[in-house]
């Protein structure tokens, strides 16, 4: 960056000297932190990687709804097996809260009148789960490519494709389905998952729910688009909301899904992280790695 203007500023003690260039700002962050302060440069749409931002890496996401902690460790869980048997990089999305039912004492930082908590800090994963062929990518990923890299690699960003799943209801969807429908998308850079529930209009005519789907497609489509994940009110996406199954690696012949060793290994290696949807504590919390 070519700076016009060298603003010196105090953190915790010590000066640093931060560009300024008209309103943008350039800021260096410091973190004692494993990992963290990549994070931190990825959430705030700071990293920079021509690499890294490429439109021909694979990948998965898809919008996701805290209902309970158990219900979210069983969706991120399913995303993350997902992600490795069909060889993509998982975009964790920022997740959304009932902000009404948090309570005292939970997250109260709103964006948008949203209660929202960053996807980096869903679920920990132990180290050697890494060797899965497993990466993870921020929720901004094509928003930022869009943005600064669509002409360093001369070519446009993927078009979003989204795989609409009837899950919820009387329709029990199967993960061993979802993983066949997404392998079966293998031409498909860019895929996001929509699961929405069966029992939403379901004494509808068929065209109008046919309608009704395509234009749920869209609005996931454009959430994926979205630089944060652009969520409706709590309540209105709850309404057609639909879970993923849980993954399971327990069930004779490997008819739940095709790679059992791999299920094992996440189920047993990762959890949510603490203080979900708490607020940070004290002065040193950085971007607060998972933990």
């Amino acid at each position: 960056m070519n700076s016009t203007l060298v603003k010196p500023v105090r953190t915790r003690g010590r000066r640093r000297k931060v560009p300024e260039r008209g309103s943008a700002v350039a800021a260096h962050t410091t973190c004692y932190e494993q990992k963290a302060k990549v994070m931190g440069l990825k959430a705030a749409n700071a990293f920079w990687n021509p690499f890294y931002y490429h439109p021909l890496r694979r990948t998965l996401t898809k919008p996701l709804l805290h209902l309970s902690d158990g219900q979210l460790l069983q969706e991120l869980r399913a995303l993350l097996y997902l992600a490795v048997a069909s060889n993509r990089s998982l975009i964790l999305p920022n997740v959304l809260g009932d902000r009404w039912t948090l309570g005292d004492g939970h997250y109260s930082d709103l964006f948008l009148d949203r209660a929202l908590w960053p996807g980096f800090r869903t679920v920990h994963l132990a180290d050697h789960l890494l060797p899965h062929s497993l990466s993870i990518l921020e929720p901004s990923f094509y928003w930022r490519m869009a943005r600064d890299f669509s002409d360093v690699h001369g070519a446009s960003v993927p078009e979003a494709k989204v795989l609409s799943l009837a899950g919820g209801g009387r329709k029990r969807l199967a993960l061993r389905q979802v993983e066949n429908e997404l392998l079966a998308l293998h031409d498909h850079t860019r895929v996001v998952l929509h699961v929405y529930s069966s029992a939403d209009g379901s004494g509808e005519d068929r065209t109008i729910r046919e309608e009704k789907i395509k234009k749920a497609a869209e609005r996931v489509a454009q959430w994926s688009a979205d630089s944060v994940g652009s969520y409706g009110q709590f309540e209105s996406e709850r309404s057609t909301y639909a879970e993923l199954p849980k993954l399971d690696y327990r069930r004779s012949h490997n008819k739940h899904v095709r790679y059992t060793d791999i299920a094992r290994s996440i189920v047993q290696n990762s959890r949510l992280c603490d203080n979900f949807f708490v607020p940070d504590q004290g002065n040193r919390s950085c971007f607060n790695k998972c933990k």
